[in-house]
């Protein structure tokens, strides 16, 4: 299997003059990191490990599944904890991306540690995954989807550390979380699964079930399978894997990302059910792709 490519030092967090870098970070054991400080804003995501993130001095204590807010000009330092060597998703953002939609959206935001529940941590993840995904394009419109999907973040962390939510997602989150993007169906449910089957070009790395995307439509399980198979030609499941193998195959034969990256943008919770999934269908480890199409 791909070895997982691990850094002793900070990345570097430049943001492009309109606004929005997210990058992922995986800490050697002996990561270290000196104080900085930012003229823009910054959110981690932590995916494994644990420590402390220092803001202007204080301890802020993290673990996988906590996301970490660092408003501007704070200094600040992320220290790991002993045999805990940290991964994360970072997301950079400049104040002139939420200036026009809400000039003091950056002063209510929460700063420290925020614990989101299930729900909103799936939330939260899936939308740094597809910032992630939509980086790595070159489509038209990719700087405002990327702008858009930053202030989705923003407002779905103020949601959850503004009002005191540290430990769980208030009623509203949880609300907002549901309801933020579910497709409106037609009373034509086929119109409704061919929209959805579109959509599913650019969902198709998120954390979810098929019983949970029937729902999403107001369809029983087996009207959901039914539908889909008949206008996708396969089922939910093999459908969605099509995709994620698809998207992999690209960033391994264009890019230089580790196989654990890839693995995670494309969806997969673990390196070992990519590597399954990737080994299964093509009959050769993504290592090996990637050397048979990109060369050494």
């Amino acid at each position: 299997m791909g070895e997982l490519r691990r850094t002793s030092g900070p990345r570097d967090e430049r943001v492009p003059d309109w606004g929005v870098s997210v990058f992922e970070s995986h800490h050697a054991d002996d990561f270290h990191m000196a104080d900085r400080r930012h003229d823009f804003a910054k959110a981690l995501y932590v995916l494994s490990g644990g420590g402390r993130v220092w803001i202007d001095g204080e301890p802020h204590a993290c673990a996988a599944g906590d996301v970490v807010i660092v408003p501007i000009g704070r200094t600040n330092r992320v220290e790991d904890a002993p045999r805990a060597a940290m991964s994360l998703y970072a997301m950079c953002v400049r104040p002139g991306v939420w200036a026009t939609a809400d000039a003091a959206l950056g002063e209510r935001m929460p700063c420290g540690t925020v614990t989101p529940g299930d729900s909103a941590g799936g939330r939260l993840r899936d939308l740094l995954r597809r910032m992630l995904y939509v980086q790595s394009t070159d489509t038209p419109g990719r700087r405002a989807h990327l702008a858009g999907l930053a202030l989705q973040t923003l407002a779905l962390i103020e949601q959850l550390g503004v009002r005191g939510a540290k430990r769980q997602a208030t009623g509203a989150a949880r609300d907002a979380i549901t309801t933020a993007g579910t497709p409106t169906p037609k009373n034509d449910p086929d119109d409704a699964m061919r929209r959805y089957i579109d959509e599913l070009e650019h969902r198709f790395y998120e954390s979810t079930s098929l019983d949970a995307e029937a729902e999403r439509l107001g369809m029983s399980r087996r009207r959901f399978t039914e539908l889909f198979k008949r206008h996708a030609g396969a089922t939910w499941l093999n459908h969605v894997k099509a995709l994620r193998l698809r998207h992999a195959r690209r960033l391994l034969a264009q890019t230089h990302r580790t196989v654990t990256s890839i693995a995670f943008e494309c969806g997969y919770g673990d390196l070992s059910t990519f590597y399954r999934a990737f080994t299964g269908e093509h009959g050769e480890s993504p290592l090996d792709y990637r050397k048979r199409v990109a060369g050494p």
